[in-house]
């Protein structure tokens, strides 16, 4: 078939045309040819469909998600069948609240009873369910008729189908001939099929794999970018907007023109792009604000650069892993506070020994400045050299050549991190539904650019529970950390286990 269009094979009127004008103009049983060019187009279109994802997969950008189905046959049994009841609090029942902790409350579903079914593992929806394909005298739609849970599996009908006399079913009988069961058959119309498109093509190339979605669509698309172009920030923030479902600005030189906000969505319209982001985001942009590509439009996903600026974290714990093997047990802690610059002396190379104050356990804080003296010699560049405040080093470093105090947290950025590291905040709560989250952060790892990582600040939220003791309530608020409100090494001590009640959250 040399001619495709947006339904055209389903369309008998127009393959007839295509026959000759015999069958177009004086066959006397037209309607006859209609309908068999209509029942012969009907396979061809999900060839065409199939056409267009094939085209359409050669692109990471433009790779759908999952097939388009045209039809799909859905037979089931009526003692397959799993149904149930959905009770509803409704108003002027008595023992209700309007309180969320304190259960049952308002809102719920009117009583009702749905009728699900097993359907295969591969359907993640489905637009519309038909009694027959040619002219079908029933049609059921999503959301209004019945609803696809994707990740139970199953099909939920709002009205029973094997009691619908429009739904074509049949006796099934056992070996005697008696009425054991009965059997419908349904046609599923435009279903998304997983065949797992993403992953067979690019997510494999990178060993990568994630539920089909367009955050792993995204997530991947990020990778390749980092790997095609080089790394970049933008990669490396792409990557992250795809993991927690919070986008960055995509385009260069747009415009907020609208900010729409509801009690369940929040929208950030541009001249170019539109924005969704949950309800519990906080935006930060204005209408009328300049946007380029990677820039935050709410305050749940930020990346600072290592700045002596960023006043507002606490300090930065510096892991094992991000240091040459010496024997740490634990992380060296640079508080973001003035200490003071200690001189020590000179070593048998008449090399001054400088430190200053920093956290953690105490014989590894011995073995870091230890290491951190020899290999700075070896290098050439000491730590004494590092704070000399002189001009020119024309001799060693005496302690009048020091400043009083330092900031270690400063120093560590402005001297080992700057460009190697970024700053990553985030806010769970704001996660887009369905997004893969941090968990999926070690599948990012191998694909940072050489010689930087990330440190990560989780905003961790209290929460609220209640309790009733005879007849006095009242609630009770549970944080799941603490902030670092005192000296690292005061916990840094290895004295066995330590309970400390400190008020605060987590940062």
């Amino acid at each position: 078939m040399g001619v495709a269009g947006s339904r055209a094979f389903d369309n008998g009127k127009f393959i007839v045309s295509l026959l000759g004008t015999l069958w177009d103009m004086w066959f006397p049983d037209k309607d006859t040819v209609v309908g068999i060019m209509t029942a012969r187009g009907e396979p061809f279109w999900q060839v065409y469909l199939d056409l267009l994802d094939l085209v359409a997969c050669k692109s990471r950008l433009n790779i759908p998600i999952f097939q388009r189905r045209y039809w799909h046959l859905f037979t089931v049994l009526e003692s397959q069948k799993d149904s149930g009841v959905q009770v509803c609090n409704l108003y002027d029942t008595t023992g209700l609240t309007y309180q969320n902790a304190n259960k049952p409350a308002y809102g719920d579903k009117e009583n009702s009873r749905f009728f699900s079914y097993a359907i295969d593992a591969e359907i993640k929806d489905v637009h519309a369910v038909y009694n027959r394909v040619i002219d079908p005298s029933l049609i059921w739609m999503n959301n209004a008729d019945f609803a696809v849970d994707a990740d139970r599996g199953i099909i939920s009908f709002y009205t029973d189908p094997f009691e619908n006399a429009l739904v074509p079913k049949r006796d099934v009988l056992d070996s005697t001939g008696t009425v054991v069961d009965r059997e419908i058959a349904l046609w599923l119309n435009f279903s998304s099929v997983d065949l797992q498109y993403v992953y067979e093509q690019f997510g494999y190339a990178l060993g990568i794999w994630m539920e089909s979605s367009t955050f792993y669509k995204d997530f991947i698309s990020a990778i390749w970018d980092s790997l095609v172009l080089g790394p970049s920030q933008t990669s490396l923030k792409f990557a992250f907007a795809a993991l927690a479902g919070i986008p960055f600005a995509k385009e260069t030189e747009t415009v907020v023109t609208i900010i729409d906000e509801s009690p369940v969505y929040k929208h950030v319209e541009t001249d170019k792009n539109i924005y969704t982001f949950k309800a519990s985001a906080t935006v930060i942009v204005d209408i009328g604000q300049e946007l380029t590509i990677g820039d935050p439009m709410v305050s749940d996903l930020l990346f600072f650069e290592p700045t002596a600026s960023l006043t507002a974290f606490p300090g930065i714990a510096i892991d094992t892993n991000l240091m040459r093997s010496i024997g740490l047990s634990g992380p060296i802690v640079f508080d973001n506070d003035d200490m003071t610059v200690d001189y020590i002396g000179l070593d048998i190379n008449d090399k001054a020994i400088v430190q200053f104050g920093v956290s953690g356990f105490p014989t590894d804080v011995t073995k870091f400045w230890a290491n951190v003296h020899k290999e700075g010699v070896l290098k050439g560049v000491t730590m004494a050299d590092a704070l000399d405040t002189r001009a020119v080093l024309i001799s060693p470093t005496t302690q009048a050549d020091l400043p009083a105090t330092v900031n270690p947290f400063n120093f560590a950025i402005s001297h080992i991190f700057l460009n190697n590291m970024y700053l990553v905040y985030v806010n769970p709560l704001a996660f887009a539904d369905g997004a893969p989250g941090l968990g999926s952060l070690d599948m990012l790892y191998p694909f940072l650019s050489p010689h930087t990582t990330y440190v990560i600040f989780v905003a961790i939220q209290q929460d609220t529970d209640y309790y009733t003791v005879g007849d006095q309530s009242d609630g009770l608020d549970f944080f799941k950390g603490t902030t670092i409100s005192e000296r690292a090494d005061n916990f840094a001590v290895d004295i066995g286990p330590t309970i400390r009640a400190i008020p605060g959250r987590c940062r």
